[in-house]
């Protein structure tokens, strides 16, 4: 059970960090 909390924490932390990553590039791009 905790491994997969674990497991579904890290899914989340991806999802954050994929739009974190991307808004300095766009603001690259775009500025």
């Amino acid at each position: 059970m905790f491994k997969n909390a674990f497991a579904n924490l890290q899914k989340v932390g991806k999802s954050l960090m994929l739009p974190v990553s991307v808004l300095p590039i766009a603001g690259i791009l775009l500025g």
